[in-house]
């Protein structure tokens, strides 16, 4: 066998490899799972009041939000998952490594923003290290719309990606932007994160769920053939 072809073959062992199939498959239940609550999870502001920092519902908010970083760690390890998976089977490219880099920076900055916002400044008078916590929050919120949108850019080229799922993160950031506006225009500011964290979220699903078909094949091929009720 030639050097190049062996080294071809190695990487589909590691691509494929038990440990690594198991993983993927995880983190493809993380994105359906994340996906689907940061869907619906915002739609939760409609219905508690929230206030600024020293009133009780400041206090309100601080609760309301405490559970977000579980919920961006689901998105966040669904996301490195799909690239992993994606990343020696389908040519991203530098448009998606690069929507990869900055969805997960963003995610990062929204977490700590929000563990800041919470545990740190919390319902104390640290209003300005609060407000700058949240600041850095919305930032990360911007990244991931930007970085959604490259890397579903990315993955509308490779055909054999669903295309919904792709399409949907695709259009995250014009989406974000387009709804949060109309949300404000309405008069209804407390679904503006449902704008911005709905299309990334749905996406998700629709991603997740095609990484865990992919991945349930692959061990289907890997297991031997007793166990998949052959008689050989």
């Amino acid at each position: 066998m030639a050097t190049h072809e062996r080294k071809a073959t190695e990487r589909g062992e590691r691509r494929t490899g038990r440990w690594s199939t198991k993983w993927i498959r995880q983190a493809g239940l993380a994105a359906i799972v994340g996906g689907a609550l940061s869907a619906v999870y915002p739609v939760g502001e409609l219905f508690f009041e929230f206030g600024p920092p020293g009133t009780p519902g400041y206090e309100t908010y601080l609760r309301f939000i405490t559970p977000v970083p579980v919920l961006l760690l689901l998105l966040l390890v669904g996301v490195l998952g799909l690239y992993a998976h994606v990343k020696d089977t389908y040519t991203l490219g530098r448009l998606g490594r690069a929507g990869v880099g900055i969805l997960v920076a963003g995610y990062a900055l929204e977490i700590g923003g929000n563990l800041v916002e919470v545990w740190v400044a919390g319902a104390t008078p640290a209003a300005v290290l609060g407000g700058n916590a949240h600041l850095l929050t919305l930032f990360g919120l911007l990244m991931e719309l930007v970085g959604a949108s490259l890397f579903g850019v990315a993955l509308l080229r490779q055909t054999a990606v669903p295309r919904l799922g792709a399409g949907l993160l695709a259009v995250a950031l014009p989406a974000g932007i387009g709804g949060g506006v109309a949300l404000v225009l309405a008069g209804l500011d407390e679904a503006l994160f449902f704008a911005f964290m709905s299309p990334i979220g749905l996406g998700l699903v629709v991603l997740g769920y095609h990484l865990r078909s992919e991945t349930n094949a692959a061990v289907g091929e890997l297991m031997p053939v007793d166990k998949r009720g052959g008689t050989g």
